[in-house]
């Protein structure tokens, strides 16, 4: 029978192969350095660098773990990346933590980067990753965007930032003040939901203030919208609506406001232009419509305005009968703040009282596109150009053609035809249409040219040399002429090359191809001089009549 080799002999020792104790004891090794690696391939692939080595202590009540200047990296797959940096840090056994004097760098995926500054930051326990910033914070991005806020929370799974006390913001020449923020990292947006003011920095001339209930920023389009607005400027211009967009650039290093978009309705108010000697301004101007844009040169007055969508411009004091324009788009073009220009288009029509015209009379003017020149300063209107469409009054004249100008000041109107559409001036006395009329209507003086037509509806027999008592030399010769045209009471047709009229003694001078004719009696020449005032008529050169004959043939 074999012995037992599991009895020991008393005192006797048993040897054991000591090459097997050595393989073991390498083996133990081995697996923990292969969790000694795992591990910390794990710890960089969730957080990065995790800076220096905590160490247990027992400084205050609660404190587990203490980090003097803290420097950690996280780079997460689909987040932006955060760099954080704390003088110290100290985290606590119910797993919170507190860091001191705290830098967080948030850089998104095109590199922009945002940071945060705050003297003290708090994570709540738990895995939701928030902080709150607390004793003063600064947020800033690598634009020149700057925030400064009491406190600040970060939300890690929406990836936010939320205040709701008062905030201070500026970004180059420009700054202001709201309640309460929320900036979404990702898209580095950043939303002032109250109470928001922005101005532009003391110094600028003319300065500007912007009021609202919200607005939002996006320093990547370098764009702020506002909603439910109303802006102001040094100048006394204001602008207010439901929905304002602001362009802001960098101009000479500093960035200032270069143009404003309104929508959804907006009211803009220009005050007039200050006397010489300084002092309040005279009526301003009134523009409405459904949206506006507003171009800004590098000083912050407005050089370009163009409004679209039942346009209405009032010009002077509007309980005073002002001056209007009404179309459903308008540009202007201003120099230091005063309008140069105004183009009207798509159903324009311009509206002046008579107080405000040279020659005392209402005068309106419709087409479909309307030019308005100003002279310098901005106040008086020069000159009125239309096109397609034209139809002006000027007191009891109308005026149609394809092509109208009108010099205010001289009060010289040009009508120009275009094909087979003429040019027409029509008053209570007749009408007269041509290919071109120009209207000297200070000296009453009408020239007409190119198959010029006209149309009188004459005085009573004898006129105005019947009342005065007394005939002109040759006044029986051109009355007899007059005559062969006949007598009645429908107008008095002519047709020539061109038309002198003048107006205030009525008296026509044709010229070219001229045929005058009432009824069944024509006469034609080269040249007829008709007086409408005591019905005298003189043609000369190749002269043909033709009588009518009243009663029969």
């Amino acid at each position: 029978m074999a012995p037992d080799r599991s009895e020991r002999p008393p005192g006797k020792v048993i040897l054991r192969n000591p090459l097997r104790g050595l393989r073991y004891s390498t083996l133990g090794l081995m697996v923990l350095i292969i969790a000694g690696i795992l591990y910390v391939l794990t710890e960089r692939t969730r957080g990065g660098d995790s800076g220096p080595p905590l160490a247990s202590l027992e400084t205050g009540e609660g404190v587990a773990q203490r980090a003097l200047n803290l420097d950690v990296k996280r780079t997460r797959r689909g987040l932006p990346s955060l760099k954080v940096s704390a003088k110290e840090a100290l985290t606590y056994r119910d797993g919170s933590t507190t860091l001191h004097d705290v830098a967080v760098t948030v850089i998104g995926e095109d590199r922009k980067t945002t940071e945060i500054t705050a003297p003290v930051a708090v994570s709540g326990a738990g895995s939701s990753g928030g902080w709150s910033f607390k004793n003063g914070v600064e947020l800033k991005d690598d634009e020149g965007f700057r925030v400064e806020v009491p406190e600040i929370d970060y939300h890690e799974t929406p990836q936010e930032l939320s205040a709701t006390g008062s905030v201070s913001f500026s970004t180059g020449a420009i700054e202001g003040t709201a309640r309460g923020l929320r900036y979404l990292v990702g898209r580095r947006i950043i939303e002032f939901p109250a109470d928001v003011e922005i101005r532009t920095a003391a110094g600028s001339d003319p300065s500007r203030k912007i009021l609202s209930e919200s607005a939002r920023f996006d320093p990547r389009s370098h764009q702020i919208e506002f909603r439910r607005y109303r802006t102001l400027s040094s100048d006394g211009e204001t602008l207010s609506g439901t929905s304002l967009l602001v362009d802001i650039e960098e101009v000479d290093g500093r960035k200032v406001i270069r143009s404003l978009h309104s929508t959804q309705g907006f009211r803009a108010y220009l005050p007039g232009p200050a006397p010489p000697g300084g002092g309040a301004g005279g009526p301003g101007r009134l523009l409405t419509g459904d949206a506006l844009d507003l171009s800004l040169d590098p000083s912050g007055r407005i050089d370009a305005a163009s409004a679209r969508g039942g346009v209405r411009l009032t010009d002077g004091d509007p309980n005073q009968d002002p001056r209007t324009i009404s179309c459903n788009h308008l540009e202007a073009a201003l120099d230091q703040g005063a309008i140069t220009s105004i183009t009207a288009s798509g159903s324009a029509h311009l509206r002046i009282p008579a107080r405000q015209d040279p020659q005392g009379e209402m005068t309106t003017l419709g087409a479909d596109r309307l030019v308005a020149r100003f002279a310098p300063g901005g106040r008086s209107l020069q000159r009125v150009e239309a096109e397609t469409g034209v139809i002006a009054t000027h007191g009891d004249r109308t005026l149609k053609a394809p092509h109208v100008a009108w010099e205010t000041a001289s009060g010289l109107w040009t009508l120009r035809g275009e094909g087979d559409l003429q040019a027409s001036v029509t008053s209570p006395s007749g009408s007269i249409s041509a290919d071109s009329v120009d209207l000297d209507r200070p000296h009453e003086v009408l020239d007409a040219h190119g198959h010029v037509r006209t149309a009188y509806l004459e005085k009573e027999p004898g006129g105005d040399a019947a009342a005065a008592g007394a005939s002109p030399p040759g006044a029986d010769g051109a009355k007899r002429m007059a005559g062969l045209l006949g007598s009645g009471d429908g107008p008095l047709h002519a047709m020539s090359d061109a038309l002198h009229l003048v107006l205030s003694d009525r008296k026509a001078h044709y010229t070219g191809n001229v045929r005058i004719w009432r009824g069944g009696g024509s006469i034609e020449a080269a040249t007829v001089d008709y007086s409408d005032a005591d019905g005298l008529l003189e043609a000369r050169d190749h002269v043909v009549a033709r009588v009518s004959v009243e009663g029969g043939a």
